[in-house]
């Protein structure tokens, strides 16, 4: 672990962690929790980091390596660093309300990224694709 004093230590240390690859397993969970429950096409949720952290550590098969002395802020650090991977890709944004702070939202391009994802993971696992049919929302479409 890590003993961070000050803010520009821990910009450096996301600074760097940003630019290693996509964590593919954690980036298609985020994206999963983001793109979930849409009721209409292009309507997708905003979510805070505090509660997508939340959501992600309830998952048992996470790959985590804390980086920070206090773990809820290495969480908070963990889950960051790939939200702002995934932003540098376009798959997600940040919506601000407040000075520094902001909510978290996917979009269709990662939309399609977890879709691709998903479909990896399945090759990967030798599962069966040939029935799997993806079903959009073309009623409730704009």
């Amino acid at each position: 672990m890590t003993n961070i004093k000050n803010k520009s230590e821990v910009n450096h240390l996301i600074g760097s962690i940003i630019q290693k690859p996509i964590n593919k397993n954690l980036s298609h969970l985020l994206l999963a929790i983001l793109c979930k429950d849409r009721k209409k096409l292009g309507i997708f949720i905003e979510k805070t980091v505090p509660d997508l952290t939340k959501e992600v550590f309830m998952e048992d098969d996470i790959d985590y390596k804390p980086l920070l002395e206090h773990e809820r802020k290495s969480k908070d650090l963990f889950i960051r660093t790939e939200l702002y991977k995934l932003k540098d890709k376009g798959y997600v944004e940040f919506v601000s309300y407040k000075k520094d702070r902001y909510n978290v939202k996917a979009n269709f391009k990662g939309l399609e990224y977890c879709k691709s994802l998903l479909l990896n993971l399945m090759v990967n696992d030798g599962l069966n694709i040939n029935n799997i049919e993806v079903v959009e929302d073309f009623e409730n479409a704009i």
